[in-house]
């Protein structure tokens, strides 16, 4: 059974999840890796502050 997302640490969970399989994809991961070159730690934390703020 599934839990609702109800903290923080749900919120960067699901963030950080979603963000790996972007990342490991074959067919979209090098937009995000080699020619944008992310900078993961800083885009998952404004990403997971983002959804914090609009989910609780």
């Amino acid at each position: 059974m599934k839990r609702d997302i109800s903290t923080p640490t749900d919120v960067k969970f699901l963030v950080d999840s979603f963000y790996n399989e972007v990342r490991n994809d074959d067919c979209i991961g090098y937009i995000f890796n080699d020619v944008a070159n992310v900078d993961w730690d800083d885009h998952l934390h404004c990403w997971a502050l983002l959804h914090t703020k609009a989910i609780l």
